[in-house]
């Protein structure tokens, strides 16, 4: 088979965008899966040529394990094959001939024409997926980066603070605008993630328009379908139960002089999305700015128990918040 022609749909968008939402919309069409979050391109894209020549059996049968040994897959994707089960059933030997085999295999339980990848980190390798998948679509995901912020701080994963995580969705939201620079017209879809919410119908029969399937009014039903196991973790209840445009804006309710900081950080990034901005940005001095990306950097976490620490100290500063303590 020639992969040049295959017709992936690859979504980007910043963690906490709803990039998550928007993968059980389309997989809830008839004619496409979407599996979990495989990071495939970010985990082992960057080290390919640590394995040497595909072509010797060794070197690509340990490329195979290492794509089944990644967390997400090995624990959601069930694929249920050994590398060298797979290995007999690649279309070529390469990085893009493993990738298509391990979506196409997921996708063969579903009986599915159509495959997609939603990963967030996609978004920092949409050159080398359009070198790989000429024929690829990507849809580019927006949400307001005030709301992603206030989202990413109240995940015990996230950034721990207003500024870490208005730098995380900046880092995000310029590397989709900069891959508009290479992908070809017809390739890339727009999506606002306030329109997806308020409008979901008129938004997804774009989207199907652009992908050139008819929409299925399951699409909008897509939290009755059994839902992976993935959709069991407590960050993606939200997107689990039916749309609603209840978390746009949420981030009104941080006080003046936090959503000033946010205007500083990304303000220049919501004018070019023509998002409406109503307060003026204020000044970060050196020491708020370092004290900010201390809390970010490794510092504690290299310690023997600082990754558990800081889960645990997090969701225990999330519950005092449920409770109104904060």
């Amino acid at each position: 088979m020639d992969l040049n022609k295959e017709k992936p749909i690859f979504i980007g968008g910043s963690k906490r965008g709803g990039t998550t939402l928007l993968r059980k919309i389309i997989s809830a069409h008839s004619k496409i899966t979407i599996p979990p979050p495989g990071w495939f391109y970010h985990f082992i894209f960057p080290y390919l040529h640590t394995y040497g020549d595909l072509n010797k059996d060794k070197n690509i049968l340990e490329l195979i394990e290492d794509f089944l040994q990644i967390p997400l897959v090995c624990k959601y994707w069930n694929l249920k094959k050994n590398s060298s089960e797979i290995l007999s059933l690649l279309p070529e030997r390469s990085f893009r001939g493993v990738l298509y085999k391990f979506f196409n295999l997921y996708g063969k339980r579903f009986n599915t024409p159509l495959w997609g990848s939603k990963s967030p980190s996609n978004v920092f390798w949409f050159k080398d997926i359009y070198r790989d998948f000429p024929e690829a679509k990507f849809i580019l995901l927006y949400r307001d980066g005030r709301d992603v912020s206030v989202d990413l701080v109240e995940t015990y994963w996230g950034p721990s603070n207003l500024f870490s995580a208005c730098l995380l969705w900046k880092s995000y939201t310029c590397a989709m605008i900069e891959s508009k620079k290479y992908l070809k017209q017809n390739s890339f879809y727009e999506v606002y993630y306030e329109d997806l919410v308020e409008n979901p119908q008129n938004t997804i029969k774009g989207i199907c328009k652009f992908l050139n399937i008819k929409y299925e009014s399951s699409m909008l039903k897509y939290y009755e379908r059994n839902s992976d196991n993935f959709m069991k973790k407590e960050y993606h209840q939200k997107a689990s139960k039916p749309i609603t445009a209840k978390y746009v804006g949420i981030y009104k309710k941080l006080s003046l002089n936090d959503q000033q900081l946010q205007i500083k950080v990304v303000g220049d990034i919501l004018k070019k999305l023509k998002y409406k901005i109503d307060v003026s940005p204020r000044k970060i001095d050196f020491w708020e700015r370092e004290h900010y990306l201390e809390e970010d950097r490794h510092g504690g976490l290299i310690l023997e128990g600082g990754v558990e620490y800081r889960i645990s100290f997090v969701k225990r500063q999330l519950k005092r918040k449920e409770e109104g303590v904060w």
